[in-house]
């Protein structure tokens, strides 16, 4: 099981960090967020985020 944070969320999506948390997001299966991390990004992502996260689902 991987508990991802807001913050594992926050460098995974603008890809500052995105290396460090990549195998713990990608691996879906085991893949655990709290839905106040679900708020806490969605209000703190920039608009783009969501174009880029597209693009990483599509890899």
């Amino acid at each position: 099981m991987n508990v991802v944070d807001s913050s594992a969320w926050l460098e995974y999506l603008c890809d500052t960090g995105a290396d460090l948390f990549a195998e713990a997001i990608e691996k879906s299966a085991e893949l655990v967020v709290p839905s106040i991390c679900l708020y806490e990004v969605g209000k703190k992502s920039p608009v783009s985020s969501a174009k880029t996260l597209r693009h990483k689902s599509m890899r």
